[in-house]
């Protein structure tokens, strides 16, 4: 009795490891499993700041009662895919000449090229002669003071050269941007600002002022998934490069081919002004501040700062990303659009910040084939560094203009 009592023992103990041998390494694959597309989801969402929110946190934090002076004028942008973006045109605020009385008629040919001239390699912006952010006037230096003024002072590299000449503007098609006010001179120059990740289009207002002041017409869009747009996930450069490429198309058939025609990111916006290269060649220079080279790193770098352990989870969590979302962290990487631009893109980067590292700037300059310049912020943190040294940023975007 107590024989066949133990063998039944023994038996029931053997079947319940054979049980466990199968389940707990199921249980476990199935955490792991459901821990990769719950990190891919964290990752690829986007929980955006309403318009009202990004309006306050400018307002807060640096002049913008000059926004109105600008006159605004909304539309819509449909991009590749039928998605729509939503978009604001900014005009020039650059004073008409004294000796000019009406705006130019559409299709005039009274151009505002910038400069041609050469860059030799190592020169760098320098002093902080520039006016700062804040600026309330329209003149290029400002009397307002800056709303957070650093003392350190920036350090900087140029590398390549410059000789191509800028656009020669003039033409305007349809919708052209023309502002009649006897005070505005009309501009043929543009520039698309494209903001960072959860911001929107009022996150750009804060480097609007330095073209605007230059006589630049001011374009922001809200980035695919934010501000007003449709809500939907966010493939870091991979579809917002195809919607920024959608605009830029947009901006030449609306505003006239023969525009000049720049590009300012930051962070995300950053990111998606230097991918767009490896659609187009048509812009005539980028300004990309603190964007990101690859996705990968700075994911890693997030799950670094949690903990080390969870480094690991980045490719099982990218190949969830394929998955679920149809695109894999691995196919986000601006850095790839460089490999033959020929477009002079100017890097600007906190030199403290440690979300995006600096050496994703870094990275991009050495990579890319046309001129660049890398300008570096002490004390700036992530997407901080107008804000830090408001006055050296202007200089640098300034000068940066004056070369090409």
């Amino acid at each position: 009795m107590n024989k066949n009592r133990k063998h039944a023992q023994k038996g029931y103990d053997m079947k319940t490891r054979k049980i466990l041998a199968f389940t707990l390494p199921a249980a476990l694959a199935a955490a792991f499993a459901a821990s990769s597309f719950g990190f891919a989801g964290y990752a690829m969402q986007i929980h955006p700041q309403t318009m009202e929110e990004a309006w306050a946190w400018q307002k807060d934090h640096y002049d913008i009662s000059w926004y109105e002076d600008t006159n605004p004028v909304e539309y819509t942008v449909k991009s590749y895919d039928g998605y729509v973006l939503h978009v604001t045109l900014m005009h020039s605020l650059q004073p008409r000449p004294a000796s000019s009385s009406a705006s130019p008629a559409a299709g005039s040919s009274s151009a505002a090229s910038t400069a041609v001239g050469s860059s030799a390699a190592g020169s760098s912006a320098a002093g902080s002669s520039a006016s700062s952010l804040a600026a309330g006037s329209s003149a290029a230096s400002s009397s307002a003071s800056s709303p957070a003024v650093g003392s350190s002072s920036a350090s900087s590299t140029a590398v390549g050269s410059s000789s191509a000449s800028s656009t020669a503007v003039g033409s305007s098609a349809a919708g052209s941007s023309a502002d009649s006010s006897p005070a505005r001179q009309a501009s043929c120059r543009y520039v698309i600002c494209s903001h960072g990740y959860t911001d929107n289009r009022y996150g750009t207002l804060k480097y609007a002022k330095i073209y605007l002041d230059l006589g630049y017409n001011v374009i922001s869009y809200d980035l695919r998934g934010h501000g007003k747009n449709e809500k939907t996930f966010c493939t870091y450069t991979v579809r917002e490069a195809q919607d920024l490429n959608a605009l830029i198309e947009d901006t030449y058939k609306r505003y006239g081919e023969n525009i000049e025609l720049g590009l300012h990111g930051e962070s995300l916006g950053a990111a998606t002004s230097v991918a767009v290269l490896g659609y187009t060649q048509r812009p005539d220079f980028v300004v990309a501040d603190c964007g990101f080279a690859d996705i990968e790193n700075v994911l890693k770098g997030g799950l670094r700062a949690m903990n080390p352990v969870l480094t690991f989870m980045l490719k099982p969590a990218s190949l969830a990303a394929k998955i679920k979302y149809g695109y894999s962290f691995s196919q986000m990487r601006p850095i790839d659009a460089l490999k033959d631009n020929q477009v002079p893109v100017l890097f600007i980067h906190g030199e403290d910040d440690t979300f995006i590292p600096p050496e994703n700037s870094e990275r991009m300059s050495k990579a890319t084939k046309g001129y660049t310049e890398l300008h570096l912020i002490p004390g700036a943190v992530h997407a901080k560094s107008i804000l830090t040294e408001p006055d050296q940023y202007r200089e640098y975007v300034t000068d940066f203009l004056r070369k090409l």
